[in-house]
């Protein structure tokens, strides 16, 4: 696979940064809590709300491209399409976290999940040019489409992490940096917005799913490294000590990525 490399130095951040907020992670909530992060919160909340979005996005663009004929039924699938995926990216967005009692503003999510979405079809509408473009979109689609849905279905997985510490003892950490959410829900979470970062940089790194915004390649890439970052410490400033339960996230996502684009890959080519 081509990216292999760039996977490769990708995982080796991802694990440096683990290993950081190991060591470090309470250091840099005291220091981040004391100027608060609202930015960080904010990327939180979207990054949450990424893995449906995409998810969506994905589903209805593959349903899309079996579809379309003429330019007539495209508006038309367009329309129907732009409103299951949203109704679909909420719902997931607001039910997944309601199984668990917290008091973080879920409906944001849900609320970021449908804008998500409404804008990736927005975006990916401009692509059905040409057969080529719908055949590299199609395949984009369903590695978006199961990556996400594997990430989201791993991430639960991250109650099963190894700590250092009790649930018990976490919950008084947070409640001194003033955040009274449950461990058991917050830490989760943290995990599902490690995996909406990875997405992030896997569509503006990896792929051609945006060729509209080629010309400004380099301003958005970068501004997708600096949202994973404003993410993770949004994770830490919030109270959490646990920064690298993000990190397990954005592994989680990006190992997902790598295996089952390459895994397409592999199957388009024989």
């Amino acid at each position: 696979m081509k990216n292999t490399k760039l996977y490769a130095v990708g995982m080796s951040v991802i694990a440096l940064l683990g290993i950081i907020s190991r060591l470090l992670d309470k250091q840099l909530a005291k220091l981040l809590f004391k100027s608060g992060s609202f930015i960080g919160g904010l990327c939180e909340i979207v990054g949450s709300a990424i893995p449906f979005a995409l998810c969506a996005f994905c589903f209805a663009t593959l349903m899309f491209c079996r579809h379309t004929r003429t330019t007539r039924t495209k508006n038309k699938m367009l329309t129907v399409v732009f409103g299951a995926a949203t109704l679909l990216s909420s719902a997931a967005a607001i039910y997944i976290p309601l199984r668990e009692v917290s008091t973080k503003n879920y409906y944001a999510i849900a609320g970021a999940a449908a804008v998500l979405t409404a804008l990736f079809i927005y975006l990916g509408a401009t692509l059905f040019k040409n057969t080529y473009q719908k055949i590299l979109m199609t395949k984009y689609a369903k590695i978006g489409l199961f990556a996400s849905a594997v990430s989201v279905a791993l991430f639960y997985a991250a109650s099963f992490i190894p700590r250092r510490a009790s649930y018990s003892a976490l919950q008084i950490s947070m409640e001194k940096f003033g955040n009274y959410d449950s461990p058991e829900a917050f830490v989760p979470f943290l995990a599902l917005s490690g995996i909406g970062a990875a997405l992030v940089i896997w569509s503006t790194c990896f792929t051609e799913i945006f060729p509209k915004l080629k010309f400004s390649k380099k301003i958005f890439v970068a501004f997708s490294a600096v949202f994973a970052v404003a993410m993770l410490l949004g994770s830490v400033s919030s109270g959490n000590t646990y920064a690298s339960e993000f990190l397990y996230g954005l592994a989680v996502g990006y190992t997902s990525l790598f295996l089952i684009s390459t895994f397409i890959e592999k199957k388009e080519r024989f």
